[in-house]
């Protein structure tokens, strides 16, 4: 009876990834009628409507468009890749967007019409043959600065842009992104914080966010809009995080690790096995020998 409970689990466990790998794999089927579909024209602020909302939810999965940083672990496409944008129109992507696929979920009834088209000419704008109505917004003169209170565990970004005159005046409502350094990339802290009438944006930072073993984590922050106020990243030390004493388990469960968790008989097993290629090596030179001296 437990061989049979096993076996079954197995056969679970291998349908199971069947299922899994044939998701992964299968190929859109595109009809023509999507290609052909006659779009809503695109504009500038469409664009940046649409960035807002693929940040928060696709972004995730198909990382930032041609950076290449999308989840290969589940087979995601970078949106921004030149073969994905030169085989794909516009109508061709809101019919994916709209439809899903395997682990890609429908977004039909998440969003309405028009945020469906912001985020398709969102990813279609790294397309450098893709028609945009409108003026493109000029690109503002801003910069900012970071500030810490550790008495209160806030960051502060001072921002400032340049008018005509080239004084530097404060800046109200700029988004600003905080994020906490990671090994793969950086965490966004939340959504973006916009600064206030003398141009601060304030984070209070959680109680809830890892650091290194010693509490210490590095922050950034940059533009919500890089398009309009330019890519500036400041960064800042803390170490206001939670102490993470990370204990890797692969060497916790090794056989030569600095612990009293391996089973003896594991070890033995480990330690006659490897005796006994030696001591197979040994004798088989030891014969070689002896055999090269007969022959002389």
């Amino acid at each position: 009876m437990k061989h049979l409970i096993q076996s079954k689990k197995i056969a679970i466990s291998v349908f199971i990834l069947f299922v899994l790998s044939s998701s992964l794999n299968a190929q859109w089927n595109i009809p023509d009628d999507a290609k052909n579909m006659k779009t809503p024209a695109a504009t500038y602020e469409a664009i940046n409507i649409g960035k807002a909302i693929f940040a928060k939810d696709c972004l995730p999965c198909h990382g930032t468009p041609g950076k290449g940083n999308n989840n290969a672990g589940i087979n995601a496409t970078d949106l921004g890749a030149e073969e994905y944008q030169t085989k794909h129109n516009a109508g061709q992507m809101y019919y994916q967007f709209n439809t899903g696929m395997g682990i890609m979920p429908s977004f039909k009834d998440r969003f309405e019409e028009e945020d469906k088209w912001n985020i398709v000419f969102y990813v279609k704008s790294f397309d450098k043959d893709f028609k945009v109505t409108g003026e493109k917004p000029k690109t503002i003169n801003a910069d900012f600065i970071l500030k810490t209170d550790e008495s209160a565990s806030k960051v502060f970004a001072n921002v400032v842009t340049v008018n005509d005159k080239g004084d530097s005046i404060a800046a109200k409502d700029i988004g600003i992104n905080f994020y906490v350094k990671r090994v793969f990339g950086n965490l966004q802290i939340g959504d973006a914080v916009s600064t206030n009438q003398v141009g601060t944006a304030v984070l209070s930072f959680p109680d809830d966010i890892a650091g290194d073993k010693d509490g210490k984590v590095v922050v950034f922050a940059d533009f919500a809009d890089p398009d309009t106020y330019g890519t500036k990243i400041k960064s800042v030390e803390l170490n206001w995080a939670k102490p993470l004493h990370y204990k890797n388990p692969v060497l916790e469960r090794s056989l030569w690790g600095p612990n009293n968790r391996v089973p003896m008989w594991l070890l033995l097993s480990y330690l006659f096995v490897t005796g006994g290629v030696w001591l197979t090596i040994f004798y088989v030179v030891f014969q070689i020998r002896r055999i090269k001296k007969a022959g002389q």
